[in-house]
């Protein structure tokens, strides 16, 4: 396939293609879903054995940035970037909020 026919399957423009080809850029998060329905995988592959994985795998799933994600979960960014990192450890009422959201469960 062409560059620009992957470039409009993916809805960028062709040097997006180019560029993460050759590792001079990386697709933007909002993209990995169509990444993933293009390619027909995930290419991120992760050990779900954790909370912070689990939420990093929810993130990429739906195309969520650190602020998209807070702003649905009622949680600041940097929150988010810390609970995914593991360097805060989550309170009860936040557990409760990602089970809502069907973290746990990885819809």
């Amino acid at each position: 396939m062409s560059q620009a026919a992957v470039a409009r399957s993916l809805g960028v423009v062709e040097d997006c293609i180019t560029y993460w080809e050759n590792y001079r850029s990386q697709p933007k998060i909002s993209y990995y879903p169509r990444i993933v329905v293009f390619l027909r995988y995930s290419p991120w592959q992760f050990d779900t054995s954790t909370l912070k994985v689990r939420l990093k795998q929810y993130r990429y799933r739906h195309g969520l940035s650190y602020k998209k994600f807070g702003m649905i979960f009622g949680m600041d960014a940097a929150q988010i970037r810390k609970l995914e990192e593991g360097s805060v450890v989550p309170f009860r009422k936040t557990i409760a909020k990602l089970e809502q959201l069907s973290i746990n469960r990885l819809i």
